[in-house]
């Protein structure tokens, strides 16, 4: 009784607290500082309106918060899990005006007319700083009927900055620069987001916000740059100073977590297909592959291997897969390794949809399931306990029974093209989904790995996602870059986007090879006899070849030992594939110093030439 008593007080508290911020105007933080106050980690200064914190988590690592409420709400980090126990040394000094911040590698300086932070190099050298006229805002806003604030942060941006990072948006062929360029940043099909940002300027950014967002590259005449999100309750960012981008990537592992180390395997070829639809076809796809003595080192069973059971049944249809079991184990007797796809929807009419159901692990997000004419719904990601009973449905099921070696996780956002404002509308675990819109595929993996590193003991953990976010890394994914077409154009978008994706601290990325499906076809299937679509898919293949993971997808048959490839072709393919297996000694010591140096093996020019104007809009691979 006492505990209800408490929770309702504190509801009731919560709510006057929300009204009595709704009858205030918008803030920004244009105001002056009034003092402030040294503690073990930073300093806290006291504004006109509002606080701002700024932490120094290392010498070279600054975390700036502020906020409209007269103490900082609660707030447990889904990306950053550092806890930083270490003090580090810093002293605070004021001069004209300033307020100064001095590390053994920075100055952090805030000027008390309009606390706009700027940082500097020991030797007190400019490497960017917050616009003194508009720098950290708290806005009110209503989004999709939601009453709640939009907070944003400006920076200056000098016309001989190149920005980079900002996650992978698969039919962006525009260029690795964002500088001059405005970018949505939110995840759904065929959209992502991954708000980490690196400056040739030396400097990396990470904006702590998991709401829909907007990032601006080209304010005031290209002379600032703005990071915008739909809702929060504070600006909340990471500041890194590198000023080279691998330590950069570094520090921005060191705050959110290592790149786990794959197994060898998952750095040779993976066939796929969408799809294979029985135990028979993908022992046939073995057989092709071995007797033709073609290197491959994994077959992936992609979806509706459950139908016509509910999707989240987590049962293998058995007319079509009568003995699983015994379907992979044949395969790991050729030397092959399995990976499946399980998405995360639960179809009404499964055990599985019932025990969620039950303890309460349901979203009010349903998906529209246009292939088996049902609305599936998604669980709730965000809450352990749900995460828990999830991994153990698939172990149990489908996973550790028939001892599969990966994970493909599909259909992460949770969207397909219209469940938008139900996200933001949706409640999970830990709160509002318009205040959480980016992490669901983040803390679904979370639960995959924590469950996979405890239950699959003698199995390296590698997971194919559909989506990323900040500190998605360290659940040992592989972000590939979605349901791309069949075109030259989506090709050409993958060199931008890979490197995107690894200039945003995910180091492994991986596309479609060949492109998902084709426009012109009624079923998606490419006509691989046209020479234009062979040549398309020989140049992809080549890509393919360099890209840190090495997988064929789409929808028909596109194998290696094909009937659809002439004898030139497969003559190209099979020269590309062995050169891949000769490449894997280096390419597998490159994943070692991922996960022990926090190295990104695909990489812009600029992580080696990053004071080049020449080289700073130029991809290059490896």
């Amino acid at each position: 009784m006492l505990n209800q008593n408490f929770k309702y007080a504190r509801q009731k508290a919560c709510s006057f607290l929300i009204v009595l911020i709704y009858a205030a105007t918008a803030y920004n933080a244009k105001a002056a500082v009034k003092s402030y106050k040294k503690e073990a980690d930073g300093i806290t200064l006291k504004l006109d309106a509002g606080l701002i914190k700024i932490k120094i988590c290392a010498d070279d690592i600054v975390e700036v918060k502020y906020t409209i409420f007269d103490s900082f709400l609660p707030k447990n980090s889904l990306v950053v899990n550092n806890k930083w126990a270490k003090n580090v040394p810093f002293k605070v000094t004021e001069e004209k005006g300033e307020i100064v911040i001095t590390t053994v590698k920075l100055k952090i300086v805030v000027d008390k007319a309009t606390n706009a932070i700027a940082y500097k190099d020991s030797n007190g050298k400019i490497i960017t700083g917050e616009d003194a006229a508009d720098n950290k805002s708290i806005t009110p806003v209503t989004v999709a009927g939601i009453k709640t604030y939009s907070v944003s942060t400006q920076f200056n941006s000098p016309s001989d900055e190149a920005l980079f990072g900002l996650g992978c948006h698969p039919e962006d062929t525009l260029s690795i620069n964002y500088k001059g360029r405005t970018q949505q940043m939110l995840i759904k099909y065929m959209t992502g987001a991954i708000p980490v940002l690196l400056s040739t300027k030396g400097y990396g950014l990470l904006w702590d916000n998991y709401s829909a967002s907007n990032f601006y590259g080209a304010e005031a005449n290209n002379t600032k740059f703005k990071y915008v999100s739909e809702s929060g309750k504070e600006v909340d960012y990471y500041f890194f100073y590198g000023p080279d981008f691998d330590h950069i990537i570094d520090l921005y592992r060191t705050a959110t977590g290592a790149a786990p180390m794959y197994p060898k395997w998952a750095f040779g070829l993976f066939q796929s297909q969408d799809r294979y639809k029985t135990q028979a076809e993908v022992l046939s796809v073995k057989d092709g592959y071995r007797n033709n003595h073609i290197p491959v080192d994994a077959i992936v069973q992609d979806w509706f291997w459950w139908s016509p059971a509910p999707i989240g049944s987590h049962i293998m249809n058995h007319d079509r897969y009568p003995d699983p079991k015994a379907m992979v184990d044949e395969l790991h007797k050729a030397n092959f390794h399995a990976m499946i796809s399980i998405w995360p929807l639960f179809g009404d009419g499964s055990a599985n949809y019932e025990a969620e159901k039950k303890n309460g692990f349901l979203t009010s997000i349903k998906w529209d399931n246009f292939f088996a004419h049902t609305f599936d719904t998604y669980y709730d990601a965000h809450n352990p306990k749900a995460r828990d009973l999830y991994w153990a449905q698939a172990r149990d099921s489908i996973v550790k029974r028939y001892d599969w070696d990966a994970w493909w996780v599909d259909q992460c956002e949770p969207d397909n093209g219209s469940l938008l404002d139900e996200r933001r509308k949706a409640v999970f675990s830990v709160g509002k989904g318009i205040d959480y819109f980016n992490t669901y595929a983040l803390e679904h993996a979370k639960g995959l790995y924590k469950g996979w590193r405890s239950d699959m003991t003698n199995k390296r953990a590698f997971f194919l996602v559909r989506q990323a976010f900040a500190g998605s890394q360290r659940s040992a994914t592989t972000l590939w870059s979605s349901d791309i077409t069949t075109t030259f154009k989506a090709f050409k978008s993958q060199v931008p986007q890979g490197i995107s994706a690894c200039a945003s601290g995910i180091p492994y990325w991986t596309s479609d090879i060949g492109g998902y499906l084709s426009r012109v076809d009624p079923d998606g299937i490419p006509n691989w006899s046209e020479p234009k679509n062979r040549e398309l898919f020989t140049r992809w293949f080549q890509f393919g070849t360099f890209s840190p993971i090495f997988r064929i997808h789409g929808k028909g048959e596109r194998a290696l030992f094909s009937n659809n490839w002439d004898q030139p072709t497969k003559d190209i393919l099979l020269k590309f594939d062995n050169l891949r297996y000769r490449l894997l000694p280096y390419i597998y010591s490159l994943s070692a110093r991922v996960t022990m140096h926090n190295y990104t093996m695909m990489r812009s020019l600029a992580f080696d030439f990053r004071a080049n104007q020449h080289y700073i809009e130029s991809p290059v691979l490896f």
